[in-house]
């Protein structure tokens, strides 16, 4: 007999999960707020159709019987007609029927499809705002478990209490780094996550005459990244990485923390740097040749194997090791420590010689240096032997005094001979030694699937068979000296081996490069310095914000591509980019500031650079510290299809006489843009969101 008590939904008390299955809830949770938002997103759409279903039957109207209008037979194909009935329109109702209703009736008709998609909405933002405070609600316990863990795994591991205490002050201490260097990228990923956006009154009016919610379309994403797959060779990705990772400032007098390490791998870099080097107290990481703080090898490496957890992506760590090979037994030992089963110490099993990022899930990869062996060349002959130009002398000084025998010739031939031959003993024993190892055999066995090599005047022509899975690691300087002679050697190598570029030994302010320059030639890793929020990182955190940090490449840069099979290509696909920049709302300024005049400048970043720059306004709307501005503007932009194109927006303030200055900035990969219309969040000159929003719309049109 069935119960007649309603059965209740089950409640779980957080407090009594272990971290993996508080991680379970969180996944879980993630999973339901994307469908939810989803839903929500679509939903919008549907009721935005509906309002524009209105403005055209409100345009059917008895002044305009007879009149020309042009009927769409597809998105893009039109021919012209006459209005024939101004009183009657046909009816979309669903499932393939069709109703003719009059024009009062079909008003009537679409505003109860509205109203009823409203009441889903608001449902459904409720619900969505009640699994977002879910989800806040497990960080705590999910930090809690982290912390206990770890501690009882470093005791178990012998490490003593130092460790412990340190991970005792971890969650203050990476508070305070967020805080200072964090960047706010994800808030255009995710905007539901964060606190609710006061919209000005001019955005609002503007929205609600086209039937749009401000409140609801803030909640909704203006870039959806791609879901990556993890099952393509590692040279098909682009990786993101970090530049002198243990660094918080400048590297000439820089301060360093091994937090820097969890800070930027929890982001989304799969890729850090550690400078080791000797000292009296053991292995240290730091910028050699500086002033930089210096920070325990051990407390780095630690730090890593705490922000590595099971499943994730794996991770390279680019080991630029300054120790000797006696000293390098004590690093492989704390790797070992600190890193246990994480630590990729020898091939997967059963994997071919294309391994894949989900072949090394939850792994470290040590990116272990490799020296060529190189061959001594023998030393410059005299023109001819020492032996041989002295007897020669004496044959025509003896000569000249006319004392010469044929026995002494013989003599003197085979003692020339003799001599000749133990010279050339000598240049091949010499040849044979090679120089004393810098990389101890310990050390190197953990380079399974990456020996780091610095590329020789040859690197790019010759083959590299051994050893195996080389990576180039190559400064900015030396690669932009290929270009663009050698674009397509330089993206055929990229098919065969990983490649790291660097920053020119002079960005001695912890300046970058320009990252998109690299990835369109192939190279995988482009090292930055994430201390610095400049048009490098900006680029980078477009690249991977909201991802695992490994982008597959367009096809173009694969094996099999038109460029590499020499095969003639097709002609390039074009794609013309529009924009309406509405209006800005709640631009953080000074209390005391009574007028304010700022305009838009956007750059498109692809093949070459595009620009464009509105109108300025200026603004007396300003309360309490906000200010809003209104352009109703709108950009074009034509471009040959790629999926390395990069759009990056700035409102400026005009200064006048004086330099403008940076009010807030947003940068994109265009294939991640959301069309329709959205609010962007725009960011600080440090990559913090300023808590302004500017309206915008994006559309993309195929261009025959």
């Amino acid at each position: 007999m069935a119960s007649a008590v309603q059965q209740q939904p089950q409640q779980i008390n957080v407090a009594d999960l272990d971290l993996p299955q508080l991680a379970e809830v969180r996944r879980q949770l993630e999973e339901e707020m994307s469908h939810l938002t989803n839903s929500f997103a679509q939903l919008k759409q549907a009721q935005s159709k509906f309002n524009s279903c209105i403005e055209s039957v409100k345009e059917v109207q008895p002044a305009n019987k007879a009149k020309t209008i042009l009927v769409p037979l597809t998105n893009s194909l039109y021919v012209p007609g006459k209005l024939s009935d101004a009183d009657n329109v046909i009816v979309d109702v669903g499932t393939g029927y069709y109703v003719q209703k009059t024009r009062p009736q079909a008003v009537k008709h679409y505003e109860s499809k509205i109203d009823y998609i409203k009441s889903n909405l608001d449902t459904l933002q409720e619900t969505i705002q009640k699994k977002q405070d879910n989800m806040n609600y497990l960080l705590s316990p999910i930090l809690a478990s982290y912390l206990v863990t770890s501690i009882r795994l470093l005791r178990s591991r012998g490490l003593g209490i130092e460790m412990a205490d340190r991970i005792h002050t971890w969650e203050e201490d990476m508070r305070r780094l967020q805080s200072n260097h964090g960047l706010d990228t994800l808030v255009n990923v995710n905007p539901v996550q964060y606190q609710e956006v006061r919209i000005s009154p001019q955005v609002r009016e503007f929205l609600e005459e086209r039937g749009e919610s401000a409140d609801a379309l803030a909640r909704l994403p203006i870039l959806v990244p791609q879901p990556a797959h993890d099952d393509l060779p590692l040279t098909h990705y682009f990786i993101s990485s970090s530049h002198n990772t243990y660094l918080l400032s400048r590297q000439i007098l820089g301060r360093s923390s091994a937090l820097s390490y969890i800070h930027v791998l929890w982001h989304h870099a799969r890729c850090v740097e550690m400078d080791v080097w000797s000292s009296t107290k053991g292995p240290i990481v730091t910028h050699g040749y500086t002033w930089s703080k210096s920070v325990p090898f051990r407390e780095v490496c630690e730090a890593v194997g705490h922000a590595v957890r099971d499943g994730d992506w794996p991770v390279l760590v680019s080991l630029e090791c300054h120790v000797d090979v006696e000293g390098q037994t004590d690093l492989v030992k704390i790797m070992k420590e600190c890193w246990g089963e994480k630590l990729l110490t020898e091939p997967v099993a059963g994997s071919s010689t294309e391994v894949t990022p989900k072949d090394l899930r939850g792994k470290i990869v040590v990116m272990v240096e490799y020296y060529p062996p190189k061959t001594i060349d023998a030393p410059e002959r005299p023109s001819q032997p020492p032996s041989r130009q002295n007897s020669v002398s004496n044959f025509l000084s003896r000569a000249d005094s006319g004392s010469s025998s044929d026995s002494e010739d013989k003599e003197r031939r085979e003692q020339e001979q003799e001599q000749d031959e133990k010279e050339e003993q000598e240049l091949k024993v010499a040849a044979a030694k090679e120089p004393a190892p810098r990389i101890s055999d310990a050390l190197a066995a953990l380079g399974v699937y990456a020996r780091s090599m610095k590329p020789d005047k040859t690197w790019l022509s010759e083959k590299i068979t051994h050893p195996a899975h080389v990576i180039i690691n190559i400064s900015e300087s030396g690669l932009s000296s290929l270009l663009p002679a050698s674009l397509n050697p330089l993206i055929a190598h990229s098919q065969r081996h990983l490649r790291r570029v660097y920053p020119r030994g002079t960005r001695i302010e912890s300046s970058n490069l320009n990252p998109l320059k690299f990835w369109q030639n192939g190279s995988q890793i482009a090292a930055l310095n994430w201390q610095s929020y400049d048009r490098g990182v900006q680029l980078n955190e477009a690249m991977f914000a909201g991802g695992p940090g490994w982008m597959p490449k367009p096809a173009r840069f694969l094996p099999g591509s038109a460029d590499d099979s020499g095969a003639e290509a097709s002609p390039p696909k074009k794609t013309k980019l529009t924009c309406e920049v509405v209006g800005l709302s709640s631009l953080s300024v000074s209390k005391d500031t009574s007028s304010l005049s700022a305009y838009v400048r956007v750059q498109l970043w692809h093949q070459k650079e595009d620009l464009w720059r509105s109108k300025t306004v200026k603004t007396k709307d300003i309360q309490d510290g906000l200010a809003d501005f209104m352009w109703d503007e709108k950009f074009e932009f034509e471009y040959e299809t790629d999926e390395l194109t990069f759009i990056r927006l700035i409102v400026w303030q005009n200064v006048g006489y004086g330099r403008d200055a940076k009010l807030g900035i947003f940068v994109a990969k265009v294939d991640h843009l959301e069309t329709g219309w959205r609010f962007i969040r725009l960011l600080t000159s440090r990559g913090k969101d300023s808590g302004a929003t500017l309206l915008v719309r994006f559309a993309f049109t195929d261009i025959d």
